[in-house]
């Protein structure tokens, strides 16, 4: 239930998203992944 104006989405992503798992793959600590997650996902900018 959200508390602070978030929402909860209930949606499984079979496949995982290109530019996350690019990142993902890329860095070796969460410090240097931190700095460059996607702001965006791949598959919802393709629909536009």
């Amino acid at each position: 239930m959200p508390e602070k104006g978030e929402d909860d989405f209930y949606t499984v992503y079979a496949k995982p998203d290109e530019w996350v798992l690019e990142k993902l793959l890329k860095y070796k600590t969460r410090t240097e992944l931190w700095g460059d997650l996607p702001v965006r996902l791949k598959y919802i900018d393709e629909k536009k």
